[in-house]
């Protein structure tokens, strides 16, 4: 994840999901808007008609990059 010396390291998340549309939409919005360095990396979706609805089938992977504060307060 992090060498020696590097000041950041990659999280990688791997999200499976069962929504509707709207809540996808939603998510990708929240994401979106999110104060994080952070970013969809691959993103696959597949819909399925239910009841009188869509459902959606989505696979995704993300990452985020987390700072390391390396300042030594002694």
């Amino acid at each position: 994840m992090r060498g020696r010396g590097e000041h950041h390291f990659r999280i990688p998340v791997s999200i499976n999901a069962t929504a509707t549309v709207r809540q996808v939409c939603d998510f990708l919005y929240e994401f979106r808007s999110a104060d994080l360095l952070h970013r969809v990396t691959r993103m696959t979706i597949d819909s399925s008609p239910v009841g009188g609805g869509v459902l959606i089938t989505c696979r995704m992977q993300v990452e985020a990059i987390a700072i390391v504060d390396n300042a030594n307060p002694d």
